[in-house]
Formats: structure tokens, sequence, C-alpha cells
């Protein structure tokens, strides 16, 4: 999925983008500001993307992480974990045509 339609999806439909870098990105690049924010390296993984979702595994979530590898990794464990409607951001944050370079709005991680 583009960022800008990413952006849209979740201002407009309640979907939700998450974040799935390390906090050292996060703090290096900032984060989208409508991003949660859950490193897929975290054992808790899941956990977390359940506590945001309140467990509803038909909720739109779009996957944004530096330039797209992560956010596949994270899919797959999503999908695995029963979630349907998983998508990826193309370009990531830092990305040639990602989240900055589309001049959207990041928030410091502190």
């Amino acid at each position: 999925m583009p960022v800008s339609k990413a952006d849209l999806m979740v201002r407009r439909t309640g979907g939700l983008l998450i974040d799935v870098r390390t906090p050292e990105e996060w703090k290096q690049t900032g984060v989208p500001v409508t991003a949660h924010t859950v490193s897929v390296d975290d054992s808790d993984f899941i956990y977390q993307v359940d506590r945001i979702t309140g467990g509803d595994k038909s909720q739109r979530i779009a996957l944004i992480c530096r330039t797209g590898d992560l956010s596949g990794q994270a899919r797959e464990r999503l999908i695995k974990a029963g979630y349907q409607n998983v998508t990826i951001v193309a370009g990531g944050v830092s990305g040639p045509n990602g989240w900055i370079d589309a001049d959207l709005p990041v928030r410091p991680y502190r």
C-alpha cells in the first residue's frame, strides 16, 4: 500500500498503522504521527497488537518499518496469529517514496 493510502486509511476509516521497527530506529527518524509503536523484535509482539486491536482479528492494519523488510516478517506473524486484513506500507518510513519522502508528519520518539 502506498504511504498516502496508509495515511488516509488511518485518518478516514479507523484502520491502524503500526510501526514495527526498533526503538533505536524510532529515535533516529521519528514515528509517523498516527502510528502505534510495537517492535516486531519484542517477544510479546502478538500480545501487544492484540491489545491495540482489542483482539479484533478483522481490524484493518498497515505495517510500516524502515524500508519494508521487517513489515513482511511482522505480517507473516500476524497472519499466523489469525489476523485477516494486514498490509505493508511500501517505501516504509525512510525508503524511497516512503513516509518521510511524502512529507507526511512524524513525531519524536522518547
